[in-house]
């Protein structure tokens, strides 16, 4: 058996994440400061819904973090391996045999950074798709291209 040779994602993934948790949460420091108000003084919500942003920004990080450490991918001769995971983690094994396609996904502020998700599909499997979040566009192009090729190069 061969070394397997385990590859990060983009360093620049952790701030593409960061980046994507505050475009779904930007409003809730909001509504917990307008929600506050009405039941303490303007300064006091003011003052609830900064220290939430402050929260959420350090926990936001402290996750985007910690997922850029955790996740990482070998490419085998029959297959992909994949680790990732904070709280929960897994190592999950794809043989090639059993894709079905490969998509690359460039959302647009993943686009703005260059990067791509890595999503495969698989056949007769529990688990029917399993993803790479953060990997260079060219990465990703290049990694789908060499998985799709069934004489195992």
């Amino acid at each position: 058996m061969t070394e397997i040779s385990w590859q990060r994602v983009d360093p620049g993934a952790p701030k593409l994440w960061r980046e994507s948790a505050w475009y779904g949460l930007f409003w809730l420091p909001i509504a917990a400061g307008l929600v506050s108000s009405a039941f303490v003084s303007w300064w006091a919500a003011v003052f609830v819904g900064a220290a939430l942003a402050v929260l959420l920004h350090l926990l936001i990080s402290h996750f985007s973090t910690r997922r850029f450490e955790r996740l990482s991918f070998a490419l085998a001769d029959d297959g992909l391996l994949i680790r990732k995971g904070v709280m929960w983690r897994s190592e999950r094994y794809v043989p090639r045999i059993r894709i079905q396609h490969v998509d690359v996904v460039e959302g647009p502020v993943a686009r703005r950074h260059g990067l791509s998700v890595l999503s495969l599909h698989t056949a007769g499997a529990h688990l029917e798709s399993a993803d790479i979040s953060g990997l260079r566009s060219a990465d990703a192009y290049a990694l789908r291209d060499r998985l799709l090729r069934r004489d195992g190069a």
